[in-house]
């Protein structure tokens, strides 16, 4: 897990820093264009980073950001089809984006240690699961009765 996110890391960090080096070119409204996705690719890398020392806590978080990744693999997809690209520049990246990166998310799930946990789903993203609530009692006597709500 570390070292899937040392790949968004350093790859933001040098698109930050030197975009020359990952063969960024153009005008100079497309070089900031491209800082700026650089900047968040970077945070993406250290948000996946944050999340290591609890990873088995961590499912929702970890969904949307494989949601984010994914989606970002399928809009370089659907442009380098349109355009025919498909350098190791092009290939490369959408391995981690479309293989590597949902392959980790499903480990995981595997690797949850929360006995409520379940695999997450898109409507439930953005609403907490409903606490569980032990059921009353009630006395009668000497005995207790459970009553449910």
């Amino acid at each position: 897990m570390a070292l899937a996110g040392l790949v968004p890391v350093l790859a933001g960090g040098l698109g930050v820093l030197a975009p020359e080096r990952l063969h960024l070119a153009g005008p100079a409204h497309a070089i900031t264009h491209a800082a700026y996705l650089s900047g968040l690719l970077l945070g993406l890398g250290l948000c996946v980073w944050s999340l290591i020392p609890t990873i088995e806590r961590q499912a929702r978080a970890f969904t949307i950001l494989t949601i984010l990744v994914v989606v970002g693999g399928l809009a370089r997809a659907f442009t380098a089809a349109r355009l025919g690209a498909w350098d190791v520049h092009v290939v490369l990246p959408l391995v981690m984006e479309l293989g590597v990166t949902p392959l980790l998310w499903l480990w995981q799930c595997c690797v949850a240690l929360d006995p409520a946990f379940r695999p997450p789903v898109l409507p439930s993203l953005l609403r907490p699961a409903p606490p569980v609530r032990a059921p009353r009692r009630m006395r009668m006597g000497r005995a207790f009765l459970s009553v449910p709500e």
